[in-house]
């Protein structure tokens, strides 16, 4: 499933996929992989090539994962641009690709839990 995204909605999506490869604190060539995959199937319409910034937007994630707080913040921030059911469901799936790509852990069902009650 693929729905027309806006540019800004792209941009969230990414972060929310960074932000899913960082809950169970390792990063796995699975994960990695199938995140690329999953970047590539994303349209893109910025003159900045995506790959570079999803490296950019890694430190936006880092930062946001200071505290419970701000990773809260930072979900419900990336979650309020994903308005339609077909985008909250492709996030979902997304993320949860991600998250499977190398099995899961507690900590990453409690971060698709936050998003999935963002997202409502």
């Amino acid at each position: 499933m693929t729905t027309i995204m806006t540019q800004v909605q792209t941009e969230a999506l990414v972060r929310l996929m960074l932000a899913a490869r960082y809950q169970d604190k390792r990063l796995s060539l699975a994960e990695e992989e199938t995140f690329k995959q999953l970047l590539n199937t994303l349209q893109w319409d910025s003159m900045k090539e995506i790959g570079l910034f999803a490296m950019r937007e890694t430190a936006v994630v880092r930062n946001a994962l200071i505290s419970e707080a701000a990773f809260d913040s930072f979900i419900n921030t990336q979650c309020a641009v994903l308005r339609n059911s077909d985008l909250k469901a492709q996030c979902m799936e997304m993320l949860e690709a991600v998250i499977k790509a190398d099995g899961e852990d507690s900590r990453e069902n409690v971060f698709l839990q936050k998003v999935s009650a963002a997202l409502s």
